[in-house]
């Protein structure tokens, strides 16, 4: 048997497929680290809100529910109603919104809105309220960091992990975690822009991730070779997806 620097071929081989093993896992610690501190975060972070969904409709910012005995419904805005501004500042869309209301609510100032209703303009004023998580977040997570340990587990236990299968099945359950843990709290920072990318980019590789898995496991015909430009046409919608979110 050929030995080299000490260590047998076979031996070299086993060394270079545990460092390979260990790398694969590497993101799970990196997912584990983030998405503990994404729960941190939805736990300490109180949200300011005023108790309306807003929604981007083609004659503005819409409210479409508005919930019983919030700030905004004590003071008279009703469903259907249309956002002009707040505190004189013109809203376009959910993030100007979001940017509003977060910064009066450090500052623990009133709100002033600009509302339309059936052609008449109105300008109700008054405090938000902290608004928690909802506990139906950590329930997702809970869910998502389980199919994780099943992925690690079933990894980590077969015969040979780095084949294709088991690869892609690590990868799927990985994504699956990531768009069930990651989730922005509403600080608008950079470490929550980071969570809602990371949520968003799970979310779009989870779907051809999976199908592809359910083409190579169990063995099936090919439909694609192995070239990567043939594989890639699988995930060409979600990085389209993506650039469009992005831009």
């Amino acid at each position: 048997m050929i030995q080299i620097f000490g260590f047998s071929e076979k031996q070299k081989a086993r060394y270079f497929e545990k460092i390979k093993i260990y790398l694969a896992i590497l993101p799970v610690f990196i997912l584990l680290v983030l998405g503990g501190l994404n729960i941190y975060k939805k736990i300490t972070w109180k949200e300011p809100a005023d108790g309306v969904f807003w929604d981007e409709k083609p004659k503005g910012m819409t409210a479409v529910i508005v919930e019983v005995n919030s700030p905004a419904y004590l003071h008279g805005i009703k469903k259907g109603d249309i956002l002009y501004s707040i505190n004189n500042a013109p809203i376009k869309n959910k993030i100007d919104v979001s940017k509003i209301l977060w910064a009066a609510g450090r500052s623990e100032l009133k709100v002033t809105y600009e509302i339309a209703r059936g052609g008449e303009i109105i300008f109700p004023s008054f405090y938000l309220r902290e608004k928690g998580v909802n506990p139906i977040y950590f329930f997702l997570a809970l869910i998502g960091l389980t199919t994780l340990v099943i992925g690690l587990i079933i990894f980590l236990t077969s015969k040979k992990p780095l084949s294709m299968p088991y690869i892609y099945f690590y990868f799927v359950c990985l994504c699956f975690c990531s768009f069930y843990i990651f989730s922005p709290t509403g600080e608008l920072n950079v470490l929550d822009s980071l969570f809602y990318w990371l949520d968003k980019s799970a979310f779009l590789a989870f779907p051809p991730l999976l199908l592809y898995f359910f083409l190579i496991f169990p063995q099936r015909k090919k439909f694609f070779n192995n070239k990567l430009s043939s594989i890639s046409i699988l995930y060409l919608p979600a990085v389209v997806l993506l650039l469009t979110k992005i831009l």
